[in-house]
């Protein structure tokens, strides 16, 4: 098990999805409020070998849900019942690497975190090996990648990124790279909505072997 996330867009604690990265599979649990005890409600497997990672839903598209694959180093879409949270089909996926760099089934390549950010229009997902964050427009109409468009890939700024985060106002995207010195750091990109969403380098900073980002509401003075 690595990724465990509340159903109905985080805000269902008794229902909850975790993907099974040895396993190739993504389970829909219902826990017993009373007992405590799990259920399998639904699953769904994907490719032998892809290794189901982290996941993140579109906030504009119940029913919507994006999967990294960390060893197959691709994004998946997921279809699932908004009102049963039933797991329904994988209706998509696409290589997170660029033309000429070819998935190794992790021996070098592998993804890590994934996320939508707030408006429903972009994914975004980090290569570990190839360093680096691909981009992918959303369909307004589907919430599937928009192959039309295609992807886009930004250099993350040091080496092996293990988490990002997307800020509150939607505006900046940063990135944990745990890698050791000198490339262990916190890298900071401006999201360009004026530019479907492309990641341009604001600023690095050194730091030692960080693996996550949470963004917290400054106490206000008293």
């Amino acid at each position: 098990m690595h990724c465990i996330m509340p159903c109905k867009n985080l805000s269902d604690p008794s229902e909850f999805y975790v993907n099974d990265l040895g396993r190739d599979t993504i389970f829909h649990y219902k826990m017993n409020e009373e007992t405590g005890d799990l259920k399998v409600v639904s699953s769904l497997r994907f490719r032998d070998g892809d290794g189901p990672r982290h996941m993140s839903y579109n906030p504009c598209h119940n029913g919507i849900l994006y999967i990294s694959q960390e060893m197959g180093s691709a994004i998946s879409v997921v279809q699932f019942d908004y009102k049963t949270n039933k797991l329904l089909n994988c209706i998509q996926t696409l290589t997170t690497l660029p033309d000429g760099v070819h998935n190794d089934k992790g021996s070098v390549y592998t993804t890590s975190h994934i996320l939508c950010d707030a408006t429903g229009k972009y994914v975004y997902c980090v290569n570990r090996g190839h360093n680096s964050i691909v981009k992918y427009c959303v369909d307004p109409l589907t919430g599937l990648l928009n192959e039309n468009v295609g992807p886009s890939w930004i250099k993350c700024g040091g080496a092996v990124p293990r988490h990002f985060n997307i800020d509150p106002t939607n505006n900046y995207l940063v990135v944990a790279n745990q890698e050791g010195y000198p490339f262990d750091n916190f890298c900071v990109f401006k999201i360009n909505h004026a530019n479907n969403g492309e990641l341009e380098f604001v600023q690095m900073v050194r730091s030692g072997t960080p693996s996550y980002i949470h963004f917290i509401q400054k106490p206000k003075k008293t």
